[in-house]
C-alpha cells in the first residue's frame, strides 16, 4: 500500500473496512491509555526527562518484544513483512493535563510507525510527515520532509488559550484553538497497525515533559489621581496555585526587584492556595492609602508591586511578577465641595463658600501647593480670583482652597454693573476653571478641574435665576421654592425655572372661590360656571425681566 491510499485509509476514505479498522484500534488504544492513566506517578507533576540510561525507567515500557531499551535508547525493530501489532510498542505516561511533551525519533526511512501524544499522532515514514487527530476529524499532510535521521517530535497546549501546537524538528507544522482537549497530553504511545514494507530499526531517545504551571503577573501599579495611595493590579493565569503566597509593595532604588531597600509596611495582600480557575484568567485588584507611604528611605525613588517575593509557587514565567512606579510626585485635584452637587455640576451662587482639595502622591507634608482660579463664562474676564495663592499639604498629601466669589471685590462690581441692566434673556452661569500646581525637580506640575470627574463648577439653572436676586440684593430664595416652570401662564420670565410658594395652590383656591357661585352683574342674576378659569395677566418674572418693561 503506498503512502497515499494508507493515508486516504486512515481517513476513512475506504468506506466501512477502513472504518472498522480505525474503531478497533481506537478501543485497543483506549483500554491502553487507561491502563497507563491508573500508573502514572503523580511525582512527575513538575515535568521529567527520560534518557532511557537505566532501561525503559518507571514510567515506560514495552508491549512486543521486538522493543528493547539499550545503549540509553530504545530500539523498535520492524520485520517485514510481519510485526507486532494493534498495541502500543513504547508507551509512557505521567500526570495529564496541559504542558509540552517532546520526543526524538531516529526516523531509518521505513514506513511502520505511528508517535500519539494523547490524542494527537504523528505519522512516521512516507515522503512527509503527517499530523492528525481523529476525534477532530484533523489529518494533515505537513511541511516537513521525512529523512533518514533523528527528528524531535513535540506537542505543546496552552490552557489560558486553548491553543495547541504541533511541531516537527522546531517548525511549527500545525496548530489550533478549536481542538483543544484538557487531557491531550496525559501519555506516549508508539505503534504499528499496517505491515512494514522494509526491515529496519527505529530509536528513541530524550523524552521530556513539562508541565503548564499557574502564572502570577504583575499588570499595573499607578498613583491614584482622585483619591490618593495606589492602585495595583494582578492577575493569576492558567491555573489555581497550589500553595499560598502574597503581593507585596517595596520601596526600591531602581524597577526590578534587585534594587528593593525595604517592606512598605502594611502593604502585602494574601493570595490562598487555591487562586485561579484552569484554563483562566483571575484578575485581582488592590489599594493601598496615601498615608503608608509619607516615609520613603533614604535613596528609595521607586515603589514596586512583587508577587510571590518569597518564591513559594512554581510559575510558567517567573520573569512578569514586578511592576514599578516612580516616586516623581504626583498632583490631583481630589475633591470639590458647594452646596449642592446635581447633574454633574458642582453648583453654587456667589455667596457660597467654594472647598477643594489636591492630593499629593506620594503623600509629604509642607509641600507648597499654587491655586489659581480662573472665571468661565458670566465670570470671564473677571480677574482676583485667587491666583498663585499658596497652600501646603498636610501630613497626608493634602493641600486645601477656601474661597468664596462675592469676596471678590471686582468681581461684585461686575455683577452689579453689567447683570442688573434689564434683559428679557436668561443669564449665562457662572463657572470657574480651578489649577493646582506644585515645583519638583526644577518643573511644574500641574491639575485641573476640568481633567478630572468630579464635574464641573458650574452653575445649574436653579442657581443662575437664584444669583439675579444676589446681584439685585433681594432676598434670595432657598432652592426648595424653585421649581419647573408651571406654563406662560404662570412664568412670564426666560428661564425653564420659577419660584414658586404653591402658586398652583393659590391658584385653585381662587378658583374654588368662584366657580358655581351665584353672582349679580347689571342687575342681572346668573350663575358662574363651574369650568370658568381665571385670566391671569402677570405672573412670576424673574428680577432682570422685570426691570426690563420697567415694573
Amino acid at each position: 500500500m503506498n503512502e497515499s491510499s494508507l493515508v486516504s485509509h486512515l481517513a476513512g476514505d475506504d468506506g466501512f473496512l477502513a472504518s472498522s479498522l480505525w474503531n478497533v484500534r481506537s478501543t485497543l488504544l483506549a483500554l491502553v491509555s487507561l491502563v497507563l492513566a491508573a500508573a502514572s506517578d503523580p511525582c512527575f507533576a513538575e515535568g521529567f526527562t527520560e534518557d532511557f540510561q537505566n532501561g525503559f525507567g518507571p514510567h515506560f515500557g514495552a508491549q512486543c518484544p521486538n522493543v528493547t531499551a539499550t545503549g540509553g535508547m530504545v530500539q523498535l525493530k520492524t520485520s517485514f513483512p510481519q510485526m507486532c501489532d494493534d498495541m502500543c510498542h513504547l508507551w509512557g505516561s505521567w500526570p495529564s493535563g496541559p504542558g509540552s511533551a517532546s520526543i526524538w525519533v531516529y526516523d531509518p526511512k521505513c514506513w511502520g510507525y505511528y508517535l500519539k501524544f494523547g490524542y494527537w499522532e504523528f505519522t512516521i515514514g512516507g515522503d512527509y510527515y503527517w499530523c492528525a487527530n481523529y476525534d477532530c476529524y484533523i489529518n494533515i499532510k505537513t511541511s516537513v520532509a521525512a529523512t533518514e535521521g533523528w527528528h524531535q517530535f513535540q506537542v505543546q497546549t496552552f490552557p489560558t488559550t486553548g491553543l495547541t501546537v504541533l511541531s516537527i524538528d522546531g517548525i511549527v507544522v500545525y496548530q489550533t484553538s478549536s481542538c483543544y482537549q484538557d487531557q491531550s497530553l496525559g501519555g506516549l504511545c508508539m505503534y504499528s497497525y499496517y505491515q512494514a514494507n522494509c526491515n529496519a530499526t527505529y530509536l528513541v531517545d530524550n523524552f521530556s515533559w513539562v508541565p503548564a504551571y499557574p502564572d502570577l503577573v504583575a499588570e499595573s501599579i499607578t498613583w491614584d489621581r482622585t483619591l490618593g495611595g495606589l492602585n495595583c493590579s494582578y492577575r493569576i493565569s492558567d491555573q489555581p496555585i497550589p500553595a499560598n503566597t502574597t503581593a507585596k509593595l517595596f520601596w526600591a532604588s531602581g524597577t526590578s526587584d534587585t534594587s528593593i531597600l525595604s517592606a512598605i509596611p502594611g502593604s502585602a495582600q494574601s493570595i490562598p492556595a487555591g487562586t485561579g480557575a484552569f484554563g483562566q484568567k483571575m484578575e485581582k485588584t488592590f489599594h493601598l492609602d496615601a498615608s503608608a507611604f509619607s516615609n520613603p528611605p533614604p535613596g528609595a525613588t521607586y515603589v514596586l508591586l512583587v508577587l510571590d517575593y518569597d518564591k513559594l509557587v512554581k510559575e510558567s514565567d517567573e520573569n512578569n511578577n514586578v511592576k514599578a512606579v516612580g516616586l516623581n510626585p504626583q498632583l490631583v485635584i481630589s475633591s470639590v465641595k458647594t452646596p449642592t452637587k446635581v447633574g454633574g455640576l458642582n453648583t453654587f451662587i456667589s455667596t457660597d463658600p467654594i472647598t477643594l482639595t489636591a492630593t499629593v502622591t506620594p503623600p509629604v507634608a509642607d509641600v507648597a501647593v499654587h491655586w489659581s482660579v480662573l472665571g468661565v463664562q458670566a465670570a470671564r474676564s473677571v480677574f482676583d480670583f485667587p491666583s498663585d495663592e499658596v497652600h501646603n499639604t498636610d501630613s497626608q498629601g493634602i493641600s486645601t482652597l477656601l474661597f468664596t466669589p462675592s469676596e471678590n471685590d471686582t468681581f461684585v462690581q461686575n455683577r452689579q454693573f453689567i447683570w442688573t441692566t434689564g434683559s428679557m434673556q436668561a443669564n449665562p452661569p457662572i463657572q470657574f476653571e480651578v489649577e493646582a500646581t506644585i515645583a519638583s525637580s526644577g518643573q511644574t506640575i500641574s491639575a485641573y478641574l476640568s481633567q478630572t470627574s468630579l464635574g464641573m463648577l458650574e452653575q445649574d439653572e436653579t442657581d443662575t435665576l437664584r444669583q439675579e436676586y444676589v446681584d439685585f440684593a433681594i432676598a434670595v430664595p432657598d432652592r426648595t421654592v424653585i421649581v419647573p416652570s408651571l406654563g406662560q401662564e404662570f412664568n412670564n420670565g426666560p428661564y425653564n425655572v420659577q419660584v414658586s410658594l404653591d402658586l398652583l395652590g393659590h391658584y385653585n383656591t381662587i378658583l374654588s372661590l368662584y366657580q358655581g357661585r351665584s353672582a349679580v352683574y347689571g342687575g342681572d342674576s346668573f350663575t358662574i360656571p363651574i369650568s370658568a378659569r381665571v385670566i391671569i395677566s402677570n405672573a412670576f418674572r424673574n428680577p432682570r425681566y422685570n426691570k426690563a418693561i420697567g415694573s
